[in-house]
This record gives structure tokens, sequence and C-alpha cells, in this order.
């Protein structure tokens, strides 16, 4: 069974875009909590798909429906930021297994997906205190909120390996 690239990194990218520097990321995170036609904005900005992109979405997404408060936010933008860093270091090894695909052998082809592979594990080890201290100021609303977003991303996945 195959897993396809939105599989394989949907997951990744929620517990864990053109590539940001790193001066770009803390002002976009706080962009969620400042202006909602910002939030809608940056998951509109390219023109095509992106793990970047897909980051931006589902952050927006999290964000309106877990309802951050003020006193939240530093918890958030630090989750958001990581989140968004992980994206953006996933999205360039992803571009340059892409840009030299055409010139690699087969072994070559197996070790540039070995890197992807190694970078979301790295990446979601990061992540994961993150979103743990996000978690720890939640709600008992919230973190049921949190729960079942992520208990849907995941019945997703599942859902589209079963009907390959």
């Amino acid at each position: 069974m195959t897993m396809t690239f939105a599989t394989r990194t949907i997951p990744a990218l929620l517990i864990s875009t053109a590539l940001l520097g790193s001066m770009a990321v803390p002002a976009i995170a706080e962009s969620y909590a400042n202006n909602p036609n910002n939030r809608q904005a940056i998951t509109q900005s390219s023109p095509s798909w992106s793990i970047e992109q897909m980051t931006h979405q589902r952050l927006s997404q999290l964000y309106d429906n877990l309802r951050i408060t003020p006193n939240q936010q530093p918890a958030w933008n630090r989750f958001a930021q990581s989140s968004l860093q992980n994206a953006s270091a996933l999205e360039q090894l992803y571009r340059q297994r892409r840009d030299s695909m055409q010139s690699m052998d087969a072994v070559q082809n197996l070790n540039a997906f070995a890197r992807i592979q190694t970078q979301q594990a790295q990446d979601l080890q990061r992540l994961v205190p993150e979103f743990q201290a996000l978690y720890t100021v939640l709600s008992p609303q919230q973190r049921q909120t949190a729960d079942q977003m992520f208990r849907n991303y995941s019945e997703r996945g599942r859902s589209q390996l079963s009907q390959r």
C-alpha cells in the first residue's frame, strides 16, 4: 500500500511557506492573532499548493477553532513559529529532491527521501514540547476541541489510505 505525499506529511505538519526566512516566521505566527483577514491572505497567497501553504491553513483552522485567548497567545506563537519553521525546512528538502530528480539514480533518490523522513522525525521531536506547552494552557473545552481536530485529521489520513 503506497502512501501519498499528503497523507504522509499532514499528521507531521499538524503535530510540526516559497521559503520563509527565520525573521518572518514570528511575524506570521503573530498575524494569526492580530487580524482574521491576515490569516486568510496568508493561506491564499501562494498560487500553487505547498507544505508551507498547508501548514498556514492548518494553523489558521486550529487557531480559529481553539479560540486562542490573549493569555494563551505566547504559547500559541511559539507553537506556530515552530510549525512554520518545520514546514519551511521540509519544503526545502522536497524542492531539492524534486529539482535533482532527473539526475539522481535510485540510491540517491532513496537517500534524498530518507533525509526528508529524518527531517520530519526531528521536526516532530521539536514540535511536541511546543504543542504540549500550548495544550497545558488551554481550557478543558479547548483541549477537547484540539483532541477532536487531531482525531479528524488522523481519520481522514486513514480513510485516504484505505481508498488506495
